[in-house]
């Protein structure tokens, strides 16, 4: 493709331009042109300006008398602006010095005045600014002004330095004397809150103006004002008072007051400062005063209220304020809504303890609790003290006390009262102890005496109540509708048939019911109740249903009752002459079922029994009234034989029991029916749970086909506790029955926990229920301690279990129970409560299980002080059977204490309510030993076996399970998706065919005993005819499969020639190292040179990693990829040392993101640049940034191309950038081109868009055209050859040879005065564009010698 043409900049004679036909003599610079500092006159001049040398101010200058000059010399270079050079008025206006400064000047030093030193800028090169003595920075269209005042400056004026601004941004500390705001103002360390006003005028002795928008002042305000004089920089203070109600504005608003009361002068007062109203209320802030800091509120100059420290603060009322220290103090009231709390002090003259609020001998506790007294009474109930006063509780519980026995209390909803006198006077109710008298109204009165058989109560004049003698009531009367007459005393009821009638006259009170001819005296129609006269001449009580029928008569005519008649000692039906029921007092108390002809025979009797007068109870007999069938007495509890409880009945080994839903049990539990549907046969043998399940141990021989209808599963009966719930087991199999064990002995933990226990004392180890248990024999029989931090959690706000097989050595024989280790009896001793068999605790603090043999009773549960729950089971063996016994405990449970005896749930309490009990960590578990869950009691007599501890609250199934088996499963057994069973054969089995798993060896065999096809031996070796595994293949030693070799940790293949291999190991310590490998599953391919290898798994040489690697140089851990998740559980992605994820690739600094269509190197984050992050960003749209975002950058927003650049350097043997406009460089210095045009500039170079070129430094050129003059190599031109400039020769004239200027010494010099061009003489002028301004002629060069 050809290459193309780009126009160059040229020059043709005056214009320097893009696209001019290219000179003849190209422009070039390359020198120095060189003037002899002795030259003092022009040594160039051109139309408006020129070179030349000033000897007076040193160096040379270029311009002309008017314009601004450029003045190099001196040693420094500056650029002066002036009408005349020794023009004072005006100066240098910017000078460069010799060593790296700037400055800019606003005078000319003439003389000695060193008028630069006081006008000057200085720009130094340390990088600070020097200004000049006084000076000011502020921007165009800046007014000073608080108000009305807009943009910005700095200004120094005298000693005194000032900064306007609107706003002002501090990032670190503003540190100043006086901070001043409109309303707030601080002075010296103290700050005033209040009104305040800007001053804007003042006559210096009685008015002060305030600016229209400052506070309002009303008559006799005092204000203070406190600030800086800006020009002496003294702090000044001046009071005064408003003394004017009617202050005057003006056309701003702006309000004068008159003034009196002047501290200070207001002379001193500052335009623009601001004074502050001290009365009337404001706040003061003082952290500079002596007594300080605090914060008062001030009335005038008063103060009123101070937060903060207290000294020199008086009060007459608290004469120790002073000597506080830091509080609160206010001279009038304090109104809070929130809460006050203090632990002490004094509020309203009572005093504040923690807890209590004292005045006097009140005292409020913040417990509930208000006291009256001194001492005071201590609590409700306090009445039988010589204490005195009042207390009231939370409870609304009240004590008015006074003296020892004179009181009044309200408690659990009644009042008592108790006083040696006691008045009530009300308007119609007085009572007087004194006079004995209660008056109610004006017409009843009660009047006592001292003699208690005395006394009246008399109501109106009619009735009198005598307490001796003759009590009257006179006339007809009714009270409460009850009629009375001379005889008879009368109600009715609702109906007119029905009511009681008194009748004297007759001997009779009769009760009518609500039907008949109605209540009448002395008519029994209709009466339900007559007592007195019952019948002619005979008296007694006689009952009548509705229809008139005696129901009872007790009189002299007969007692019956309901057809029952009784004498003095009997209730009997009838005649008893078929048979009835006697209820008698004598000969024996009690109710007969009574048969037969003449009643004789007795089948039931409730009470005493009638041959033993001690024995009190139900009994039951057979038909002939002598064979007892049943009992339920004081003495015994038995039906046909069985004895029975609340919850059970019993016989021997068969028990039926209604706890935990129903039980009937056999042969001492081994056979059981539940009544939850669970049960157990064959001791054990056969097992069914509630949902059907069922558990053969035994053989099962089925002599026919059995079709099943559903689905054959296994249920979980037993449901054996989890293992890792098993905080210890002991079983005592270590030691040797019939052995002894002492202190030297220590009992192992069979949990794997290491829970081993520690002998106290002396004991045996004896038969057991599983193995050995441990026989303590004497009441100096030892114990056995376990005192583990990890049975410290054990306590009433943890769920645990514990359970221990136990049984008593000897019967109760009494009171006494201990037994002689020599020769095996009874000797005396009394144990008062009872005997521990499996205790936590101190004889304070305790839980477990024990027995209490004087009851025969076992018994769970928790004691702390006198707070004790526990559940009870009396056994009826006397605990002379080995029994499994459970404790389970769930904390804040309504049944969380349970009870099991051989599996079964005896009885439960709550757990609730246990939080004030305490058990220290230090408590130890106990078997043996003296601490009882009751309280103090002897040592368990008997053996104990195969205890337990769980650390949560077992199930009854899991219960049952530890009865069933109590050294864990024996036989063949299922539980859950557990089989547990020796040897499994198929029924084929032969030496040729059929299968047998002997679980007990370890062995398999399938295809017959002799030549298996498939067999595993009881070293784990395996063999088979061909082999195919779907699932998993478990090597403990090693083999080979197919050309791997195998071993228990790993696969491995080595491929000849590559000598490469593939490891797939779960342990790779076995082929690499186990120090990079740490039983963790891993595949490896990797190369025996410790170079290349491949992980899938654990990562080698980095334990906790989990996943895929390749590596390098697996030797020196060089990875190239790798995706895993370390021990943290955190995603570790990378590539060749890249971090990588779904969305991202990143590497350090630099990230590649798919997510966001980005690519980034460096700390830049976005295409904002408003930063100073560093990098390159690119992203999907084509956007790119290059740089620092500060400084230096390259950004294309897809669009645009920005570039910025504090140097910019490019190099390139060709460059093209195409543009139709185009602008390089800053303000003051750059390159740039529109249309046709170009334009560059800079501060010695200038090529202005029309052609023309300023320089201000020097030109080197060997070639080329300048304004019409042919440059060469040792010559300037002109065009027609009639004026050369040869740096050898000088400036030659070709007009008049011989008057030709030579130079000298390789310098040339010229004057003006030297050079005349007269009419006709062939001197010529012409323009910047060549044109011809005039035409000499007849001049001639003079020839005088030139001086150099």
């Amino acid at each position: 493709m050809a290459e193309k043409q780009i126009p160059a900049i040229s020059q043709v004679g005056g214009k320097v331009g893009i696209g001019l036909k290219k000179p003849e003599h190209p422009l070039q610079v390359s020198g120095t042109i060189h003037i002899s500092a002795d030259v003092n006159d022009d040594l160039l001049s051109w139309h408006g300006g020129g070179l030349r040398r000033e000897s007076e101010q040193g160096g040379f200058v270029l311009g002309s008398d008017s314009s601004v000059m450029l003045h190099a010399g001196d040693n420094r270079v500056s650029v002066w602006g002036y009408d005349s050079l020794n023009d004072s008025s005006t100066g240098e206006i910017l000078h460069l010095t010799s060593d790296n400064m700037v400055e800019i000047h606003t005078g000319l030093q003439t003389g000695g005045s060193s008028k630069w030193d006081v006008n000057r800028w200085r720009f130094l090169n340390s990088g600070s600014t020097e200004f000049p003595t006084s000076a000011s920075v502020y921007n165009n269209g800046f007014v000073s002004g608080f108000i009305g005042g807009t943009g910005w400056q700095i200004r120094k004026t005298g000693d005194m330095t000032f900064a306007e601004f609107d706003n002002i941004l501090v990032r670190n500390t503003l540190q100043t004397h006086i901070f001043q705001k409109d309303v707030v103002k601080a002075t010296n360390g103290q700050l005033y809150v209040s009104d305040s006003g800007v001053i804007v005028a003042t006559n210096g002795s009685s008015t002060v103006t305030f600016n229209s928008q400052s506070a309002t002042f009303t008559d006799n305000t005092l204000l203070q004002y406190k600030d800086v004089n800006p020009d002496t920089g003294n702090i000044v203070s001046v009071k005064f008072r408003i003394n004017d109600s009617s202050p005057s504005f003006d056309s701003d608003d702006n309000a004068t007051y008159d003034v009196d009361d002047i501290t200070g002068n207001l002379s001193d007062l500052v335009i623009g400062g601001t004074a502050v109203r001290i009365s009337g209320g404001s706040l003061l802030l003082d952290a500079s005063s002596p007594n300080s800091p605090f914060m008062d509120v001030l009335s005038g100059s008063s103060m009123v209220v101070r937060t903060g420290n207290l000294a020199g603060v008086t009060s007459d009322k608290f004469t120790n304020i002073g000597t506080s220290g830091f509080g609160f103090y206010a001279s009038g009231s304090a109104f809070l809504e929130g809460s006050i709390n203090a632990d002490g002090g004094e509020i309203g003259g009572w005093t504040i303890n923690n807890g209590t609020l004292t005045g006097g001998n009140v005292t409020l506790d913040s417990t509930g609790i208000i006291k009256v007294g001194n001492p005071g009474l201590s609590g409700i109930g306090d009445v039988a003290s010589d204490n005195t006063g009042i207390t009231i509780n939370n409870n609304g519980e009240v004590l008015i006390k006074q003296g020892t026995s004179d009181f009044i209390r309200f408690d659990n909803g009644a009042i008592s009262m108790s006083a040696t006198t006691f008045k009530l006077d009300t308007d119609h109710l007085d009572i007087n102890s004194d006079t004995k008298t209660i008056s109610v109204g004006s017409s009843i009165a009660i009047v006592g005496t001292s003699n208690s058989n005395n006394g009246q109560i008399t109501i109106g004049s009619n009735i009198t109540l005598n307490g001796s003698g003759t009590s009257t009531i006179t006339g007809d009367m009714e009270i409460a509708g009850w009629t009375i007459d001379s005889s008879v005393i009368q109600k009715t009821g609702s109906s007119s048939t029905d009511g009681i009638v008194i009748d004297s006259s007759n001997k009779v009170i009769q009760v009518h019911g609500a039907s008949g001819t109605g209540v009448t005296a002395n008519s029994r129609a209709n009466a339900r109740l007559l007592l007195g006269k019952v019948s002619t001449g005979k008296f007694g009580i006689k009952g009548f249903n509705d229809g008139g029928t005696r129901i009872f008569e007790l009189s002299d005519n007969r007692t019956e009752i309901a057809g029952w008649s009784f004498t003095s000692t009997q209730i009997k039906t009838g005649s008893l002459a078929n048979g009835g029921i006697v209820i008698q007092s004598s000969p024996s108390n009690n109710i007969n079922i009574r048969t037969g002809s003449t009643s004789d025979t007795l089948r039931v009797s409730l009470g005493q029994e009638s041959t033993d007068s001690s024995t009190y109870g139900l009994f039951g007999y057979d038909s002939g009234g002598s064979t007892k069938l049943f009992e339920l007495s004081n003495t015994a509890q038995q039906i046909a034989g069985f004895e029975f409880t609340q919850n059970q009945i019993a016989k021997n080994n068969i028990t039926m029991s209604n706890a935990g839903g129903g039980k009937i049990t056999l042969n001492q539990g081994t056979t059981f029916l539940s009544g939850s549907g669970e049960g157990q046969f064959a001791n054990g043998g056969i097992q069914f749970d509630k949902d059907g399940n069922v558990i053969i141990t035994g053989s099962v021989t089925i002599g026919a086909d059995v079709t099943v209808n559903a689905d054959v599963s296994v249920g979980s009966l037993p449901n054996f506790p989890k293992h890792q719930d098993l905080i210890a087991h002991w079983n005592f199999n270590d030691f040797t029955s019939g052995s002894s064990v002492d202190s030297n002995n220590f009992i192992l933990d069979n949990s794997g926990n290491n829970l081993n226990g520690a002998v106290l004392g002396t004991f045996k180890i004896s038969d057991g229920v599983a193995g050995n248990a441990v026989l303590f024999q004497s009441e100096s029989a030892g114990a056995i301690v376990w005192d583990y931090d990890e049975l410290d959690s054990l306590n009433h706000e943890s769920n645990f279990t514990m359970t221990v097989w136990a049984k008593r050595f000897h019967p109760n024989t009494g009171s006494a129970d201990p037994i002689n280790t020599v020769d095996q009896t009874v000797h005396p001793g009394v144990f008062t409560n009872g005997q521990p068999i499996f205790i936590k605790g101190s004889t304070s603090d305790s839980f477990g299980i024990d027995y209490r043999f004087d009851s025969n009773q076992v018994r769970c549960g928790m004691r702390s002080g006198s707070l004790t729950r526990q559940v009870n089971f009396t056994m009826d063996d006397d605990l002379l059977n080995f029994h499994h016994l459970a404790f389970t405990f769930e904390s804040g449970s309504d049944t969380g204490i349970k009870l099991y005896v051989d599996g079964v749930n005896v009885g439960s309490t709550t757990s609730k309510g246990l939080d004030g009990l305490v058990f220290p960590n230090s408590h130890h578990i106990k078997m043996g030993g003296s601490s009882v869950i009751g309280g103090n009691g002897g040592p368990f007599n008997g053996f104990l076996d195969e205890p337990r501890v769980y650390s949560r609250t077992l199930s009854e199934g899991e219960v049952q399970s530890l009865f069933l088996y109590p050294d864990d499963p024996g036989g063949t057994r299922i539980s859950g998706d557990t089989i547990s069973t020796g040897v499994i054969k198929s029924n084929n089995l032969s030496t040729t065919i059929g299968s047998t798993l002997d679980l007990n060896e370890g062995t398999i065999k399938l295809g017959g005993t002799t030549s298996p096809k498939f067999a595993v031996d009881s070293s784990g070796n395996v063999s088979a005819s061909s082999a195919h595994f779907d699932g998993t293949l478990d090597v403990d030693g090693t083999g080979r499969i197919a050309g791997w070799t195998i071993d228990r940790h790993s696969l491995e293949k080595v491929n000849s020639p590559t000598n490469f291999s593939s490891f797939f190991s779960s342990d790779a310590s076995a082929s690499i190292s186990s120090e990079n490998h740490g039983a963790e599953p891993v595949l490896s391919i990797f190369n025996s040179s410790n170079k290349f290898m491949v992980n899938v798994g654990n990562i080698y040489k980095n334990k906790t990693h989990n996943g895929i690697a390749v590596f390098s140089d697996y030797g020196n851990n060089t990875k190239i990829f790798e995706a895993s998740e370390d021990g943290s559980n955190d995603l570790i992605a990378q590539i060749a040392g890249w971090d990588f994820d779904t969305g991202r690739l990143a590497k350090g600094n630099v990230t590649m993101s798919s997510a966001d269509e980005q690519i980034k190197l460096g700390t830049v984050t976005d295409f904002s640049i408003d930063g100073t992050n560093t990098g390159i960003l690119m992203d999907g749209t084509g956007k790119f940034f290059v740089g620092n975002e500060a400084d230096d950058y390259i950004y294309f927003d897809g669009n645009n191309v920005e570039i910025k650049s504090n140097n910019l350097i490019i190099t390139a043997s060709d460059i093209l950038m195409e543009t139709d406009t185009f602008f390089l460089g800053s303000t003051n210095k750059f390159i740039s081109g529109s249309g046709t045009n170009i334009e560059i500039s800079s501060s010695g170079f200038h090529l202005k868009p029309e052609g023309d070129v300023v320089l201000s430094g020097s030109i080197t050129a060997n070639d080329g055209i300048v304004g019409g003059w042919n440059i060469t190599t040792d010559k300037l031109a002109s065009s027609n050859d009639e004026m050369e400039i040869i740096p050898t020769k000088g400036i030659i004239a070709r007009n008049e040879t011989s008057h030709s200027l030579q130079s000298f010494e390789g310098f040339f010099s010229f004057a003006i005065a030297h050079h005349s061009v007269g009419p006709g003489g062939g001197g010529q002028t012409f323009n910047t564009d060549g044109e011809l301004l005039s035409q000499g002629g007849g001049g001639q060069y003079d020839d005088d010698e030139i001086s150099n």
